[in-house]
């Protein structure tokens, strides 16, 4: 007994009054001896009877109930010791509470060969809509596992490979035509179908386990035990491949349109920059333009000649020039000429080339001749000044 109950009256207010004769303390929980707060009630004998460390209690599996020995004695009218002999014997509770032994419920099937048989049937059922949308039929129509069909699933799983089932039939139905020419050579078949079937598929397993083994790599064994996809997901994941073809598309044309931005911004530099120097060197020169170089005024002549510039040589520029040049005359300026064109001009025309130089010599004299009066003129307004 707790200490608690060592008073009367804290025993009395744990417990309260006795509320039916016949009534007596009993234990909630027949394990725990003691007698103590929150583990003593009131109970009748029936109820103290059932609460036995000996008392066999018996539950129901669906609705949870328990029943003791002498109240299924009671319900089912046999003395006890039927129910303790029952028990003895090997009755479930099920059966102890339905007074009668019960039928045996069918043995469950094998939970890993029945998950092996709807892959099966899924992967039949999406390979073959697969299949047909790989052919080219916009929306295929593939009827459901039947019966019939699922009997020559089983007879596929028990004449291949254990587990690779599903991936037998992937590679056949993949790779069907060469599955067909393989019948025809192994089993002696003239007439094959040219679409798969399962029937002619479950008649021939073997043959496509084998085919299966032998022509395939490790990684294509892997790969085609991989679940089959639906139609949805077969969408989904083609839709997620042509974005990302699309995205990387799209960073290869930015990508080489930046190149090309980025050369044409360097020509553009260059040619800033050849300009800058050249009008630096026109600076220098008092505004008068600089010597081109010989490659330079024989591309200039090809593109004035209409000729092409590849093909421009010393040795063809002195004909075009002596045919066409009258054409050519007004264009000709000496200051701008390199020595190798005063060299080409006074080959294809001594007398001109001859009197320009004079003429030109004339005018330089005057020029300077004007610029010595306009310095003496100057010098003389300073005195004046």
């Amino acid at each position: 007994m707790a200490p608690e109950f060592r008073e009367f009256r804290r025993f009395l207010q744990e417990i309260g009054p006795c509320p039916k004769k016949g009534f007596t303390v009993d234990r909630i929980d027949n394990a725990n001896k003691t007698y103590g707060p929150g583990l003593i009630r009131w109970a009748d004998k029936k109820t103290q009877n059932n609460n036995k460390s000996d008392t066999n209690v018996f539950t129901h599996p669906k609705t949870g109930k328990k029943y003791g020995t002498g109240e299924l004695a009671r319900k089912h009218r046999v003395d006890p010791s039927t129910i303790r002999q029952r028990k003895a014997r090997g009755w479930s509770d099920e059966e102890q509470i339905a007074g009668k032994k019960l039928p045996k419920a069918p043995p469950k099937p094998d939970q890993e060969h029945f998950s092996n048989l709807v892959e099966l049937e899924n992967t039949w059922f999406h390979e073959l809509d697969a299949h047909f949308e790989n052919a080219g039929y916009s929306d295929p129509f593939v009827p459901p596992i039947n019966g019939k069909d699922r009997g020559m699933l089983k007879a596929i799983r028990e004449r291949t490979p254990p587990y690779e089932a599903a991936a037998v039939i992937r590679y056949a139905v993949r790779n069907w035509v060469r599955f067909a020419a393989e019948v025809e050579s192994s089993a002696g078949v003239r007439h094959t179908p040219c679409q798969p079937r399962l029937d002619f598929l479950a008649r021939y397993p073997d043959i496509a386990a084998r085919a299966y083994l032998n022509r395939t790599t490790d990684e294509q064994r892997e790969e085609l035990r991989q679940p089959s996809l639906c139609r949805g997901e077969r969408k989904r994941i083609a839709d997620v491949k042509r974005r990302e073809a699309e995205a990387i598309e799209a960073m290869a044309a930015q990508r080489r349109a930046a190149e090309v931005e980025a050369r044409e911004r360097a020509y553009a530099d260059q040619l800033e920059t050849q300009r800058q120097a050249y009008l630096s060197l026109v600076a220098e020169r008092g505004g008068v333009a600089p010597l081109a170089t010989y490659e330079e005024c024989l591309a200039e002549w090809a593109e004035l000649l209409e000729i092409s510039p590849t093909t421009i040589r010393r040795r063809s520029i002195l004909p075009h020039l002596r045919s066409q040049w009258k054409e050519v005359l007004p264009f000709i300026q000496l200051e701008h000429l390199s020595e190798q064109q005063r060299k080409d001009y006074a080959e294809v025309d001594p007398e001109w080339f001859a009197a320009a130089q004079q003429e030109k010599r004339e005018v330089v004299g005057e020029k300077d001749r004007a610029e010595k009066v306009r310095a003496i003129v100057g010098s003389e307004l300073k005195q004046l000044l």
